[in-house]
């Protein structure tokens, strides 16, 4: 036995960090059954690496993400390509080497992600202030009419071409700046001091295709976005990506960071895009308030420039719509396996209504959102 590891001490090395990995793997995932532990690693291991990562990084112009995953792709290609090779002239030695090899990358590059992030999908509650307390439905066109007002407004201070889509009132850089100082305004130990700056993905046709407008990759601290999005999609996707940066990872409360973001600002453009993603949940109670006048009443008193908004940004998504399904597929089994997840946290929570009555016995969070901005 002594012999064999002695001859083949390379592959032994190799498999025996390759074991080491996956018992801290299997260790990481029972810290995962406790939010304790999950919130504390969180706020100190995950933070730590992240952090220090994001300011390595945070001034490059390109992503490293980018560049990391298509060098991964490279790297696993020519090292099954070379495993064949060898295979095909039986040099099986060689050919064993070289799949540890990319067993050892894999396991390794599952190691970065999990011990960085993968925790932080399993901490405590996000704690942004929703009203909790009960709304009778008389209010109900009140409070949208005062927001839709405010949607109006937002509007009215944009331009628009004349296919119907928004004018990007300044730069992707500064759009990243100014989150970043709206992050500043949350004072919370929940999230992390830390705001990276966005960095446009070069690949963004090819993001394009898969309807995905952002990611975030917490071994490097970075966010990126899809710089072929639609322009009024901008302000919520940089919001909900730093929020990943800030140590919120469940998609449904990156959502839910983002519309907190966007509609407590001053500036109009990121109001209108928490507006374009989270208006047809508030919009929604009209159809609750026992007058079927109310929700139709309301939407003819959207502006113009708003719905033609819209309708471009639906035709934009349905026209690039290759590669939707096989993204789909592939993010909800990501979410699932690292973060008990699934791509309906990118939907609002359901209302939930007493069948006898038709009224709302429970409330969306979008909803509980508005209603603490309307009564605070």
């Amino acid at each position: 036995m002594k012999k064999l590891i002695k001859e083949n001490k390379s592959i032994f090395v190799r498999l025996v960090v390759i074991a080491s990995l996956i018992v801290f793997l299997i260790v990481l995932g029972i810290f995962q059954n406790n939010p304790l532990i999950c919130e504390w690693w969180t706020r100190n291991i995950s933070r730590f690496f992240q952090t220090t990562a994001g300011f390595l990084f945070k001034y490059i112009p390109f992503s490293i993400t980018e560049l990391f995953v298509l060098s991964l792709i490279g790297v696993t290609i020519w090292l099954i390509v070379w495993t064949i090779i060898s295979l095909v002239k039986k040099r099986k030695k060689f050919a064993l080497s070289r799949t540890i090899d990319i067993t050892l990358i894999y396991v390794a590059f599952i190691f970065s992600y999990v011990s960085t992030t993968s925790l932080a999908y399993y901490r405590a509650e996000l704690p942004i202030p929703l009203y909790e307390e009960k709304v009778e439905k008389s209010e109900f066109v009140p409070i949208v009419s005062y927001f839709l007002e405010d949607y109006n407004y937002c509007s009215s201070t944009l331009s628009y071409n004349e296919d119907g889509s928004l004018i990007m009132p300044y730069s992707a850089s500064k759009l990243s700046r100014i989150i970043e100082e709206e992050y500043k305004k949350v004072d919370d130990s929940y999230f992390s001091s830390f705001t990276t700056y966005m960095k446009p993905l070069a690949t963004s046709f090819l993001f394009r295709e898969f309807h995905i407008t952002g990611v975030y990759f917490g071994p490097f601290g970075e966010s990126n976005y899809d710089y072929l999005m639609t322009t009024a999609e901008y302000p919520f996707t940089f919001a909900h990506e730093i929020a990943h940066s800030k140590g919120v990872m469940r998609e449904n409360d990156a959502q839910l960071m983002a519309a907190y973001i966007c509609l407590n600002s001053k500036d109009p453009y990121l109001r209108y895009s928490g507006y374009i993603y989270t208006f047809t949940s508030l919009l929604n109670l009209a159809r609750y308030t026992g007058n079927k006048d109310d929700y139709k009443n309301l939407v003819n008193q959207l502006d113009e420039d708003i719905i033609k908004n819209l309708n471009q940004i639906n035709k934009y998504w349905a026209s690039h719509d290759l590669l939707n399904e096989i993204a789909e597929f592939f993010n909800n089994l990501y979410l699932k396996i690292f973060g008990n997840d699934s791509t309906g946290g990118y939907d609002d929570t359901p209302i939930i209504i007493n069948p006898g009555t038709n009224e709302i016995t429970s409330f969306s969070r979008y909803q509980k959102l508005y209603f603490n901005i309307y009564y605070n």
